[in-house]
């Protein structure tokens, strides 16, 4: 349950707070799961409120077992109901029949040199391909439809791809989609008509006009470029991936958040090493191997993915990487625009879900983050610049001389986010129970920017903070959000 402060925000940040409410609704009714009594009052209230179309940009996995479909379906339908209107593009990954992807060749001419295209045509074993995943794309709306919204499955005349500048092996995801375009007009037509559009990684190679079939990570990058560039469809504002499996892990060890711009080499390092890493024991005290390589290069392409179009959105953007099983934390999520768990706080390895051979690794939230810097000195810091940040947080003029003079004596770290978007300043006081001794790190201040909130600064400050200080103490009111971490 979100606080009302939290749903206050949430309503603000979807343009949907209402002029006045009816005695008895909250605003915690009007985005939570709300009982019968205030459920239709709340639909009401939000339809009427002034709404901006903002978009969610999901990547669903194919070949989900049903229940885990039909939870994500109804989870779609929730977050469309909040303001949150998904753009679904279907990933054959998973599909059984579904082989990967191989080079062919779809065409020769007299202008063009004979060229391996990565790309499918439509010989016997591709139309088994494509037909497999119409049939998941339906399967998809479907779901949708069943679970009380409305679907429109797309499964063509939105992708193109020019052959002329088809990427090279070893191109980055950036400039393997740059030969990638993206018609907008189906998406504009099912928005509004007030469906989810369900689209397939289908389209055609130009100038030849052949069918293919795109990596969905591909129509996905293709998408999120085009849509930011045309804003009469909408603002895209989330990414979820979607899958079997959930988050992103490192060694055994579920990562709750990653601040991609300080932490994404870090990351796909781990994520290489754990290729070689034996699974965490099972109930019976087994250790029996996952399928390591096929593991790591599933978390390895959802990071670059998630990296990649959260480098194009705005930066108040986030991503989340969950399982279908687990996908109802999506909707606590995008209220309190927060880490699922906290990213200071090491996470238990979950439990084998019922219909996976594979324990679910709980969700992962992402950002672009910022870049961190650590100082141990005065010396180095912007004085001035850390200045206006406390003052401009605390709304208070801060007393310089005496306040400097203080941290110079005791300072022994001041941890920075990005361009002094938020800082957290840590000094080392004497313990009055213990004679000597190295003293007690307490966290003196706090602080972000006000321009610089809700892009995840607090998450990024306090991971920090936990791992060089461990046994942080610190002093605040009993009812401070802060408290929580």
């Amino acid at each position: 349950m979100p606080s009302q402060r939290e749903a206050r925000h949430f309503l603000k940040r979807f343009n949907q707070v209402p002029a006045n409410l009816p005695n008895g609704v909250h605003l915690r009714d009007l985005i939570r799961n709300a009982a019968p009594v205030h459920a239709s009052k709340a639909d009401e209230i939000l339809i009427h409120s002034q709404r901006q179309e903002h978009l969610g940009l999901i990547k669903l996995e194919g070949g989900l077992p049903s229940d885990q479909l039909k939870a994500f379906a109804e989870t779609l339908v929730q977050l469309q109901k909040l303001g949150l209107t998904p753009l679904v593009v279907l990933d054959s990954d998973g599909i059984n029949s579904v082989r990967e992807r191989r080079v062919v060749e779809p065409f020769s001419t007299a202008r063009a040199p004979r060229r391996r295209v990565d790309t499918m045509g439509l010989n016997n074993e591709d139309k088994a391909m494509r037909d497999a995943i119409m049939s998941e794309l339906f399967r998809v709306a479907e779901a949708i439809d069943e679970a009380g919204g409305r679907a429109m499955a797309l499964y063509g005349g939105v992708f193109k791809r020019n052959e002329y500048g088809l990427s090279e092996p070893g191109d980055n995801l950036t400039s393997a989609t740059n030969s990638v375009s993206v018609e907008l007009k189906p998406l504009q037509a099912a928005l509004a008509m007030h469906q989810i559009p369900v689209l397939a990684p289908m389209g055609t190679v130009e100038p030849a006009s052949l069918n293919c079939i795109l990596p969905a990570r591909h129509a996905l990058v293709a998408l999120s470029r085009t849509l930011l560039a045309e804003s009469t469809v909408g603002l895209p504002v989330k990414m979820v991936i979607v899958n079997g499996r959930g988050g992103v892990s490192v060694r055994g060890q579920p990562l709750g958040f990653v601040n991609l711009e300080d932490e994404f080499n870090q990351v796909r390092s781990g994520i290489e090493d754990s290729a070689t890493v034996v699974s965490p024991p099972s109930e019976n005290g087994s250790q029996e191997p996952f399928q390591h390589e096929r593991l790591a290069i599933s978390q390895l392409n959802d990071l670059e993915t998630a990296q990649t179009v959260l480098s194009i959105l705005p930066s108040s953007s986030s991503a989340v990487i969950a399982s279908a099983a687990s996908s109802a934390a999506l909707i606590s999520n995008l209220i309190t625009d927060k880490p699922l768990s906290s990213a200071s706080i090491p996470q238990p390895y979950p439990k084998t879900h019922h219909n996976s051979a594979a324990p679910v690794i709980p969700p992962t939230v992402l950002r672009r983050g910022l870049k961190v810097d650590f100082h141990s000195s005065l010396v180095t810091l912007d004085q001035p610049a850390l200045t206006k940040l406390l003052e401009s947080s605390f709304k208070k003029k801060l007393d310089d001389s005496g306040f400097w003079t203080r941290i110079q004596q005791v300072l022994d770290g001041v941890i920075v986010a990005g361009a002094y978007d938020g800082a957290a300043i840590v000094t080392i006081e004497k313990d009055p129970t213990v004679n000597g001794g190295d003293g007690i790190p307490y966290l003196d201040k706090f602080s972000v920017a006000p321009t610089s909130q809700g892009i995840g600064v607090a998450d990024i400050l306090w991971k920090q903070l936990k791992k060089r200080y461990p046994d942080l103490v610190w002093r605040s009111r009993a009812d401070n959000p802060v408290n929580k971490w």
